[in-house]
């Protein structure tokens, strides 16, 4: 006889399945919570740094982590550049260890949250290691006052290259320096690291190469023996303030390559007339009065300059004159500069590198422009003609002062006056006496000055009639 037995349906299989695996899971984590409940220790798989606390209490790992700690603080690090050698200790700029924390958060793993949280932190790290960061200090003081030495004997400044020129002589090329910086930042956080390691503790210092501006192999590639222009102006060395200042500001615009398009501004390469820097009271023109001031004599330097980028027939990007006539150039063909107010500026507009050199021998200032030789036959031939023009003279007037000192009616010129000038400036270029430029540079003005007349007072006791 055939029996027929009901299936059950499959979502009883389902739910029977899902029951049976909660109580498995119910009595793996019964399991775990009497094995681990209590226990004490660090899960298994957790380090602090290069120290393993696996299976230790808290009190274990913070003994561990002290007397490791105290073998490398005391234990020399290594440091080197270029085969010298220097070392630190640790220990030398006040390196400490925060080891409490580290050791809650190594304990916490494992031990914070539900269960399930719990035996998922410890399979994780059973599986991986779990590596916490050892937060070390330092004494800023003590390791800066010990790079700070290093850094001294490490640091030096790049060095151009540059030109040495003599008449009727090849022109002698210095080589150039790279410079070089130690790294601070990253050499303290490279000690930082190596403190921990029980081996390995080396160090090649880090440190930042500076490239020159100008290197030996550029300006061998120009050969620079031309001189595309020059001009001299004269001083007096008795005004020994004011010879000095000229001499410190030729000697910033002296070994200037000027290359295809660059700008040249005066107060950018010379700096700020200062005392700081060497400068000494001296002469200068305010307000069309000779007054002192640190830096006088410096605008000599940018006019002699000024004069020689005018006959290299090279492009005027600002130019002032001053207030007044100087007396070192020819009037019309002066150029004025003030701090941080009044700059000079040329552009290189040629399509050849220039060198720029300063020179200052007896009571002479000489600026000279070099550029790559041989010149090519039209540039050889080339002659560059200044002209400045006065347009109209301006008269100057008196200004009158009574001076009891004085006679009445006495009269003395206390200063004299001195006409002012209405200005153009040319520039004309020629090849082989052909004209193939005439430029108008510039129109400006001098102020005329007014005398000064000392007069005695009128006599108050004449007889009236």
């Amino acid at each position: 006889m055939l029996q027929i037995v009901a299936q059950r349906p499959v979502l009883f299989w389902i739910v029977i399945a899902l029951v049976a695996l909660l109580i498995i899971s119910a009595s793996a984590g019964t399991i775990w919570a009497l094995h681990y409940a209590k226990d004490e220790r660090i899960a298994d798989g957790v380090w602090a740094g290069p120290w393993e606390l696996g299976g230790l209490t808290r009190t274990q790992a913070s003994e561990l982590i002290e007397v490791n700690f105290s073998a490398v603080k005391n234990k020399p690090i290594l440091l080197e550049y270029m085969g010298r050698k220097w070392s630190i200790l640790p220990v030398d700029v006040g390196m400490r260890l925060n080891k409490d924390n580290v050791v809650d958060a190594a304990y916490a793993i494992g031990h914070t949250g539900n269960i399930w949280r719990k035996i998922s932190e410890r399979r994780q790290a059973a599986q991986k290691p779990i590596y916490l960061e050892l937060p070390l200090t330092v004494n800023n003081d003590k390791l800066l006052a010990y790079l700070s030495v290093l850094k001294s004997e490490i640091d030096r400044p790049a060095m151009n290259a540059w030109l040495t020129w003599k008449p009727k002589a090849a022109v002698q090329i210095t080589p150039h320096q790279t410079g070089r910086v130690l790294e601070l930042n990253k050499l303290a956080g490279q000690i930082s690291a190596v403190t921990l390691r029980d081996r390995n503790r080396r160090i090649y210092l880090p440190v930042q190469q500076i490239k020159p501006d100008i290197t030996y192999d550029e300006l061998a590639a120009f050969n620079f023996k031309n001189v595309v222009a020059q001009y001299t102006t004269v001083f007096d060395p008795k005004n020994v303030d004011r010879s000095h200042n000229v001499a410190i500001a030729a000697q910033a615009i002296d070994k200037v390559l000027l290359r295809p398009g660059d700008i040249f501004s005066f107060n950018e390469k010379v700096g700020l007339r200062v005392a700081e820097k060497g400068y000494r009271e001296a002469p200068v023109l305010v307000a069309d009065e000779l007054v002192p001031g640190v830096g006088g004599g410096v605008c000599q330097v940018s006019t002699t300059l000024y004069n020689a980028v005018l006959l290299a027939d090279l492009r005027i990007v600002k130019r002032t004159n001053h207030s007044r006539p100087v007396a070192y150039v020819p009037l019309g063909q002066d150029a004025t500069v003030a701090d941080n107010y009044i700059d000079f500026q040329f552009m290189n507009n040629t399509i050849q590198p220039l060198y720029l050199i300063s020179e200052v021998s007896g009571k002479k200032l000489t600026v000279r422009l070099l550029g790559p030789g041989p010149l090519g036959s039209d540039q050889s031939k080339k002659k560059v003609k200044i002209t400045s023009n006065v347009i109209q003279e301006i008269p100057f007037g008196e200004l009158v002062e009574t001076d009891p000192t004085l006679p009445p009616g006495e009269r003395r010129v206390e200063k004299a006056g001195g006409l002012g000038y209405r200005m153009e400036l040319w520039r004309q270029v020629t090849i082989e006496d052909v004209t193939v430029k005439k430029e108008l540079l510039a129109r400006f003005q001098y102020r005329s000055a007014a005398s000064l007349i000392k007069v005695g007072p009128e006599n108050e006791n004449r007889n009236v009639q």
